[in-house]
């Protein structure tokens, strides 16, 4: 006669995490602001009344996820602001981190396999040490370390809480392009187009730097695609194409063109080669005059053709470089901390005066992990989404020789939805029916 035992009882647990995010946003806006914010901790209760409710009905593990395709879904949207400090998105991210509490032990697990934690910790080490020994304003380079690190960190612990399963992170990833894809179709209609649009972020650079990362995937994506989905595909990479150029980001452009010309050589696709060879005529017809361009357009603007002030910008940017340059000939081995790190207009210069050598060897690991994702092969989802994202993040590091950003979210989500989704296309545990994009 067999015993049947009963299951163990499951002790209920209350749900107190999404009042930890009221909390932890409340003294968090108590010690940035040094004053009352009202906005935020408003903004943050209306989240954990609504977390609690749906604590209730759909679990942690499912609200977690919830709450972190609402923060990339509004990643690249950091115009939107609960404060002047905080963005809408860091609102979502920080109550799906503490409702992925229990699940970031993944990741530290993950640390030794990773190049990408690597790379990290040796910019924050270099740059703690040169606030140590070097910088004079240890204030604020702390902060600015800290920046640099939630950012980085954050989005690469996030991510991870996904663990294997494709299906989230493919999800992510089309959020991700979706939202970037609404900011310049926004910029495009309330400001016109052919200008410096800034779509809903913050500034017109930082819209043209989300629009480069999302146009690697999405340009893999269409390559693969079948049936109507190219043409959406297809109509999206075009769109953010028009919207490089109407941000004027000079930087970014250079990075769209690096980005399109090594994608014709990985994917051997007649689509991406029609693309390329549509740019390249339209270039040449700008540059013989048959095509007039507004000179506020990022092309106009890489010609000199819009007047003086992209002079005027260049004069002011080998001012400052040539100054962070002198900086790191002062400190060379330890960096001189975060404090002047924004101002070279070069992220390898940046991280070299910030961090030192151990920023340039970041950058480095950097560049390692985006070859090893350019060179996977696409056959399966995960690999198809690994190429994308590393094409993705190269045009970023192409862009970064005459650009600055550093530690907003949205650079950092690449790289974590690569390292990730690259450990799936090495075990071959997804299918073809996960893929919601491609098909």
């Amino acid at each position: 006669m067999r015993t049947i035992l009963a299951p163990p009882a499951v002790r209920a647990r209350p749900p107190l995490l999404p009042f930890a995010a009221v909390g932890t946003g409340i003294a968090w806006s108590a010690v940035a602001t040094r004053a009352p914010a009202p906005e935020v901790a408003l903004t943050l209760s209306i989240l954990a009344v609504v977390a609690f409710f749906a604590f209730l009905l759909i679990g942690r593990r499912r609200l977690a996820t919830a709450f972190l395709l609402a923060g990339v879904l509004t990643m690249t949207w950091n115009g939107v602001r609960l404060a002047g400090w905080a963005t809408l998105s860091d609102g979502l991210l920080v109550v799906a981190l503490l409702l992925s509490l229990p699940e970031i032990s993944f990741p530290l697990r993950q640390v030794p396999r990773s190049p990408i934690y690597i790379a990290v910790f040796l910019i924050v080490f270099g740059g703690i040490a040169g606030t140590i020994f070097a910088t004079t304003d240890s204030a604020e380079s702390t902060s600015r370390i800290l920046r640099f690190g939630i950012a980085s960190v954050g989005m690469l612990f996030l991510v991870s809480t996904i663990g294997r399963d494709y299906r989230k992170l493919n999800l992510l990833l089309a959020g991700f392009i979706g939202s970037t894809v609404a900011s310049t179709a926004f910029g495009m209609v309330m400001e016109g187009g052919m200008g410096r649009i800034d779509g809903l972020a913050i500034h017109p650079n930082h819209l043209a730097q989300a629009q480069v990362l999302s146009l690697g995937p999405l340009i893999v994506f269409w390559s693969t695609a079948r049936g109507m989905n190219r043409f959406g595909l297809g109509a999206m990479v075009v769109l953010l194409s028009l919207g490089v150029l109407d941000t004027g980001s000079r930087g970014s452009l250079i990075g769209t063109i690096a980005l399109v010309g090594l994608a014709v050589v990985l994917l051997k696709s007649g689509r991406v080669a029609v693309l390329a060879g549509a740019g390249t005529i339209a270039m040449v017809l700008v540059l013989i005059g048959i095509i007039t361009v507004p000179g506020s357009n990022a092309f106009a603007r890489l010609l000199y053709v819009d007047g003086s002030g992209s002079a005027a910008s260049d004069a002011g940017r080998a001012i400052l470089l040539q100054k962070n340059l002198d900086l790191v000939s002062q400190s060379p081995i330890l960096g001189r901390g975060f404090e002047n790190v924004l101002e070279a207009h070069n992220i390898y210069i940046q991280l070299l005066v910030g961090a030192g050598v151990f920023g340039l060897m970041g950058a480095g690991l950097l560049v390692a992990s985006t070859v090893s994702w350019l060179l996977v092969r696409p056959t399966r989802p995960s690999s198809i989404a690994v190429l994308g994202c590393g094409l993705g993040f190269f045009g970023f590091l192409v862009a970064g020789l005459v650009q600055n950003q550093l530690w907003d979210r949205f650079l950092w989500f690449l790289p974590a939805v690569a390292t990730h989704t690259f450990w799936i296309a090495k075990a071959g545990t997804d299918r073809d029916r996960h893929s919601s994009v491609t098909r």
